[in-house]
């Protein structure tokens, strides 16, 4: 995803979004792909830490709600 695509997705800052995302490729919770100007980012399944969230996600989203 871009940053334009995270920005217009999320309604923030350029500036915030740009600092934010670059950090985060930075320590690994992201990647970050060039393709001339353009730069693509993702999660990085990779990143031991994303994993737990990711499996956490999807065991949460799949059972019912317990009243």
């Amino acid at each position: 995803m871009s940053l334009s695509e995270i920005i217009r997705q999320t309604n923030l800052n350029h500036r915030i979004v740009k600092r934010r995302v670059r950090r985060m490729a930075e320590i690994g919770l992201v990647r970050e792909k060039s393709f001339g100007r353009i730069r693509i980012y993702a999660i990085n399944q990779e990143n031991p830490g994303i994993r737990m969230l990711l499996n956490l996600v999807k065991k949460t989203s799949y059972e019912p709600l317990q009243e």
